[in-house]
């Protein structure tokens, strides 16, 4: 199989005389043409290696379709032309196995052409060694046994050490012995009022001490946790205390709620001996239920995602997340965001110091004076208040020794701008949608990018959880290959709260092919394997958008935004144009009066004419959402002050 040059636009494919013999075979029995059969199997794998549109992948290769058709040569092969949509490295790659491809698909004419192999096992064998994490497992110091919800390695931690500070806030401390004994008796009086394991209880409280003393009693007594956000409105309260059936939930002090019933934690005093009663620690946390945590709707409606105790543990046992006694953990997230797993029990269970940031948003020069005066030595950070913090307040990285960030496209000029001034930091880019539990991977980088870098990868997979990269009919793509992320493996969710079709959905269990019997999350991002086997971020799946014709991810233009000097941040959108049809606008942070000229020289350069934005908005800096993501909305309503 040979891939032949024709003009910088069109290349054809060749195919030797055995395909032609086979198809004509075909086409005789089906009243067709080699040449149409041929067509549509090469069509049908460009398809599905480019994600483009193409022959019914559901149908065989000999039903009828609108592909182009092969033509056939004189010395008995045949060709087919590739259109200018597809890259010249998706051509090298389509024509190293369209040989492969079209034998298979015309040895079983009936099989669907979306399940043949896009992979040999060569390909498989390598992708099989990338898909699985390339660390060891970190060492836990302790007597939890191997596979121990996070809770139970807390217990070990607290007998342990028991005068350890476990949490510091607001000026007070709680060693490991008095959390352990307020969380023991939090835990006595949700037993007291009926609470079962299993069970859904809320937790509405603002970021301190109490709420994690709550949150370690639900765990203790093996309830589910929801955590409530107390800046909710009702209707979106109701919504998450309905959803799951909570029927008791803990509050620091009286509180009105429009389900349920409240258990404040006023008058509930810290159970004496607390390290000698609670249950030495078991093995197998399993699929139980630990939280529910709500994520946004493509209908409107917030999904209650249900996260379990064996996927909040892995994540323990990634030497990447390496907290340790030595270390002040920085507690910022809100309770309903799941980076909030990450920080309160990966600390806890490993036996660090937990310093819990005032309650409410901070500014900037807040945020820095909380991780100076605290000694903050691990946080994480959104993707956009890192690329603010990187810009405006560097200096309070100082003491910092690993600094976690992601959830949005991470910035390389900000990551090499904290990196070349604080030596002695690791910066660690986090990937992962809430379903497969905070993190699906990590990239851990102790020097900066080389320069020109255009993108941070998202890294390899975290402790417990396998990552595979596939087309749109659920099956792996060789490496190299742009395709949807499906994870696997022990932080993948029970499924979404009472919806069993968006759980079918998005956890789906191929019953064909090498993924056949595993189940998977769907993440709906596109990313590709790295030469060195690190996934690089592509953007998401559901964010392309057709303007004049051309496919357009924005993910991809807000890379190449945030490669061009000045930029401090890049959020692309896709507005209707005043002219008709859609266009693309870049809101771009930065200093600069002349920025936009700038950008889109450099856009100019570096994109195709069709992904460079028409309209240019240079802002003072990116609104962002309480979880700390670029608030889109805002954007569009013009909340942003542009220069």
């Amino acid at each position: 199989m040979s891939l032949k040059e024709s003009g910088s636009a069109v290349r054809t494919i060749t195919l030797d005389a055995s395909a032609v013999t086979a198809a004509r075979a075909l086409a005789a029995a089906a009243d067709t043409t080699a040449e149409g059969i041929l067509g549509t199997a090469c069509a049908a794998l460009v398809a599905r290696i480019c994600r483009l549109d193409g022959p019914d992948g559901r149908a065989g290769v000999t039903a009828p379709s609108a592909a182009p058709p092969a033509a056939l040569l004189p010395d008995g092969g045949a060709e087919f032309v590739l259109g200018a949509e597809v890259a010249p490295h998706a051509a090298e790659v389509i024509a190293a196995r369209a040989g492969r491809f079209v034998a298979a698909a015309l040895a079983g004419p009936a099989r669907p052409l979306d399940a043949v192999e896009l992979v040999d096992d060569a390909d498989w064998a390598l992708l099989s060694r990338w898909s699985r994490p390339r660390t060891a497992p970190a060492a836990t110091e302790g007597g939890a046994a191997a596979g121990a919800a996070a809770h139970l390695m807390f217990i070990d931690r607290a007998r342990r050490r028991p005068d350890a500070v476990a949490v510091s806030s607001q000026g007070a401390t709680l060693t490991y012995r008095e959390l352990l004994a307020r969380a023991a008796a939090i835990a006595d009086a949700l037993t007291a009022r009926g609470v079962r394991p299993g069970d859904p209880v809320g937790l509405l409280f603002e970021r301190g001490a109490d709420s994690v003393a709550a949150t370690v009693a639900v765990a203790l007594t093996g309830a589910t946790a929801v955590p409530l956000d107390p800046g909710y409105p009702e209707p979106r309260l109701r919504l998450m205390l309905a959803g799951p059936g909570v029927r008791l939930t803990l509050a620091a002090g009286p509180v009105d709620l429009p389900v349920g019933e409240v258990l404040p934690l006023t008058g509930i005093a810290p159970r004496a001996g607390a390290l000698d009663e609670v249950p030495p620690p078991a093995t197998g946390p399993g699929s139980a239920p630990a939280t529910v945590m709500y994520t946004s709707g493509s209908t409107g409606r917030p999904k209650g995602v249900r996260l379990t105790h064996r996927g909040i543990a892995r994540l323990v046992h990634d030497e990447r997340l390496d907290f340790g006694p030595g270390d002040r953990v920085l507690h910022l997230a809100p309770a309903t965001f799941d980076a909030a797993l990450l920080e309160v029990w990966c600390t806890l269970a490993r036996g660090a110091r937990l310093e819990i940031a005032p309650p409410g948003p901070l500014t900037l020069a807040e945020l820095a004076e909380v991780i100076t005066d605290r000694g903050v030595t691990a946080l994480w950070l959104t993707a956009g208040l890192f690329h603010q913090m990187a810009e405006h307040r560097p200096e309070a990285f100082a003491g910092v020794r690993r600094l976690f960030t992601g959830g949005d496209v991470v910035s390389p000029h900000h990551v090499n701008a904290v990196l070349s001034r604080h030596r002695g930091l690791s910066l660690v880019n986090g990937y992962g949608p809430t379903e497969n539990t905070t993190f699906t991977c990590c990239h851990l980088l102790d020097a900066p990018l080389p320069e020109g870098t255009p993108t941070v990868p998202v890294g390899t997979p975290v402790h417990g959880t396998r990552v595979h990269v596939v087309d749109r009919a659920g099956h792996p793509v060789p490496p190299g290959v742009p395709g949807e992320l499906w994870a696997a493996g022990e932080g993948l969710a029970d499924g979404y709260l009472n919806l069993p079709e968006q759980s079918a959905e998005r956890f789906p269990v191929p019953t064909t092919g090498r993924l056949a019997g595993t189940r998977c999350y769907r993440t709906g991002d596109l990313v590709r394997f790295g030469p060195d086997g690190s996934l690089e971020f592509l953007g998401r799946e559901d964010g392309q958008a057709k303007i004049n014709g051309h496919r357009v991810e924005p993910g991809e233009i807000e890379q190449a935004v945030l490669a061009q000097p000045g930029v401090r941040g890049a959020c692309v959108l896709v507005e209707t144009d005043p002219l008709g049809g859609k266009r693309l606008a870049a809101y771009i942070a930065g200093d600069d009066r002349g920025l936009a000229k700038s950008v889109r020289a450099g856009l100019r350069a570096a994109l195709p004419g069709y992904l460079v934005p028409a309209r240019y908005v240079v802002v003072d800096r990116l609104p962002l959402t309480a979880n700390g993501k670029t608030d889109r909305n805002r954007l569009r309503a013009g909340e942003s002050e542009s220069r």
